[in-house]
């Protein structure tokens, strides 16, 4: 109730706020060195973006809402956007769409039928071989989300699983694992065979079409927010935020053999930038959508 949302958004700016973010735009042609896009917009109070081409040559950005502004609006205006979306704020699930890369379009019918959690984050979307979208994602309970943890607690961070067949209403179909660390990638190779990355060390593995993933070890690379791009060779390329000076932008590639060559350099030029997602337009341009830090929490 309003009541209720009222609560929550005094007990998160009590804690100090949430994180500044924005998402910027880079390009590159070769998908090794990318660069910021002269006059590009940011795309204000958005966070964790994940993009995908879809069949339509357009480009669907899934992304974070970070904006406390529009809690109590929603509720009055938009009676069930939340069971849809989550809690803007610390997160809310949005849809934006792309012909060209650049300029953008809000989807109003995007939503997650059977959503889990008030609050919502790190999306990852795959294609699968029959056509069909898996929407991967982050969902946590109000009070979990606002739960004080100490040093060195490691929380289960349950990665829930929805399916659509056009990127823009999704069902629900359950949970895919009890992460250890959340910004999540999963990429699928011949099916029912699909791999997921976490932030940090872990890699999991999918005999079941990603419906659920088992602990298979540490994956070759230790980093943060990794994202995947198939390669038209077959080899999968994934981008992450390095442990190095700045957290730069890395990159490693998979090959056939299933070991993976880790890039000496950065593969961006993206000053804070971090958390990215890197999608292969229509055109055969590269794009790349990374979030930045416009300061600490409860910095104006």
């Amino acid at each position: 109730d309003r009541e209720s949302l009222a609560d929550f958004v005094e007990r998160v700016q009590a804690r100090g706020g949430i994180w500044r973010r924005e998402v910027v735009t880079l390009t590159s042609t070769d998908g090794e060195r990318f660069v910021a896009l002269d006059g590009s917009r940011p795309m204000p109070a958005t966070a964790a973006p994940e993009a995908v081409l879809g069949d339509d040559g357009r480009i669907y950005l899934f992304a974070v809402d970070t904006g406390l502004d529009a809690l109590l609006r929603i509720a009055d205006d938009e009676p069930g956007w939340f069971a849809r979306h989550g809690l803007p704020g610390p997160g809310a699930l949005r849809l934006h769409v792309s012909s060209d890369g650049t300029s953008w379009r809000e989807v109003a019918e995007f939503g997650i039928d059977g959503l889990v959690g008030g609050v919502v984050m790190d999306p990852s979307v795959v294609q699968l071989a029959d056509g069909s979208w898996r929407l991967y994602y982050v969902g946590l309970p109000v009070d979990e989300y606002l739960r004080p943890r100490g040093p060195g607690t490691v929380p289960s961070v349950p990665l829930h699983v929805a399916a659509s067949d056009d990127l823009i209403h999704w069902r629900h179909l359950g949970t895919a694992a009890e992460l250890g660390a959340p910004g999540a990638t999963v990429f699928c190779d011949e099916p029912p065979a699909c791999t997921l990355l976490t932030s940090g060390v872990d890699r999991w593995t999918s005999a079941a079409g990603g419906l659920t993933f088992t602990d298979a070890g540490p994956w070759a690379n230790r980093g943060f927010g990794p994202s995947a791009l198939a390669l038209p060779d077959g080899r999968v390329r994934v981008y992450f935020d390095g442990e190095g000076d700045g957290f730069p932008v890395m990159a490693a590639i998979r090959g056939a053999d299933g070991r993976w060559t880790t890039s000496p350099t950065p593969a961006a030029d993206a000053g804070n930038a971090s958390a990215v997602t890197v999608v292969d337009g229509a055109d055969g341009t590269l794009w790349m959508y990374a979030e930045r830090a416009l300061g600490p929490p409860g910095a104006m």
